[in-house]
């Protein structure tokens, strides 16, 4: 499950990668806004982490497993 979560990071991360997963699209972009809706790299880290979260989470529970 951690490949899987990194295959998608990896695709968000450098561009040429983009279409690597489905989610890498999506997880670019929404890493993106973070800056626009917090107020310091803090609340960014505390964001960012909620996020990553539910992903694993979402994860997990495809393959019939708990987070």
């Amino acid at each position: 499950m951690l490949r899987e979560l990194a295959r998608i990071v990896r695709g968000a991360d450098f561009a040429e990668e983009i279409g690597l997963t489905p989610e890498s699209a999506g997880l670019r972009t929404i890493s993106h806004g973070f800056p626009r809706v917090a107020q310091d790299d803090h609340e960014i880290v505390e964001k960012a982490t909620f996020l990553y979260d539910a992903l694993y989470a979402e994860l997990a529970q495809r393959r019939g497993g708990n987070a």
